[in-house]
């Protein structure tokens, strides 16, 4: 996992990561915030805890990761709702603090060709 490329998603507006999900422990549990998609239509979270969540979190490190796992098993539908989240920072009212990373796992590089091109497009491999 390349954390150089990672890091280059703090502090911007609509920039996320893919990684493999293998590497996905590599991330601190202090400053991470984990969701396993579902293959629903739906974002299947409780926003409120995740918000609390995040802000929690943003208040004591210097940055934080929102790790959103199994993109390559989410529905096309889904995949355009992460689209505006990437883009928009916001999903149903709740905003991302300004210095949550979104990060993205797969379990194949051969699934990159299954996620929505918009996504995609916003989007840094670092594997």
């Amino acid at each position: 996992m390349n954390k150089d490329l990672i890091d280059l998603c703090r502090n911007t507006k609509a920039l996320c990561c893919i990684v493999m999900d293998e590497n996905s422990g590599e991330f601190p549990a202090t400053n991470t915030v984990a969701i396993k998609l579902s293959n629903d239509t739906s974002l299947v979270f409780d926003e409120f805890l995740m918000s609390y969540k995040l802000n929690q979190k943003s208040k004591k490190d210097e940055y934080l990761y929102l790790l959103l796992r199994d993109l390559d098993c989410a529905t096309p539908e889904l995949q355009e709702k992460l689209y505006g989240l990437v883009k928009d920072r916001e999903y149903r009212g709740m905003t991302l603090p300004q210095n949550c990373i979104i990060v993205f796992t797969i379990s194949n590089v051969d699934m990159l060709k299954t996620i929505n091109p918009d996504l995609y497009n916003l989007a840094i491999t670092a594997f």
